[in-house]
């Protein structure tokens, strides 16, 4: 808990595809009903953020964000799925993992640096309905 973090998306997607960068930390390694699968977070995140990969500092992908809580008394009550949950599903669906030693760091970056070296990794995934 307290580990800086980075996601980065496309929130709000039909108002913008530009490529949007915010920060926070882990506030929490539970969500709601202490779910162990997903972690708590305070980067501001949006309608369409979901699947944005949470990031620390070396570039390391540790959740995937989910979903916030919109609550009159809650504050940046933010949610992701943890890394190993979904490496299990991806694993379990045959989809391998490959190594990206590219785009992780042995030192942290500034948040431009991973924003540059992140946004190769990333799509714009809508759906027309």
């Amino acid at each position: 808990m307290g580990e800086t973090i980075t996601t980065l998306g496309f929130p709000l997607s039909g108002l913008s595809s530009q490529l949007q960068v915010t920060q926070g930390c882990i506030s929490g390694l539970t969500s709601l009903n202490d779910d162990i699968r997903y972690l708590q977070f305070t980067a501001p995140i949006q309608p369409g953020s979901s699947g944005s990969p949470l990031l620390l500092p070396t570039g390391e992908v540790v959740g995937m964000v989910t979903a916030s809580l919109v609550h009159e008394h809650a504050q940046n009550m933010n949610y992701a799925v943890k890394f190993q949950l979904l490496s299990a599903l991806l694993a379990s669906a045959g989809i391998s993992l490959e190594s990206k030693a590219d785009l992780t760091s042995a030192t942290p970056l500034t948040t431009p640096q991973l924003s540059k070296q992140s946004r190769s990794a990333l799509w714009l995934v809508g759906c027309q309905g």
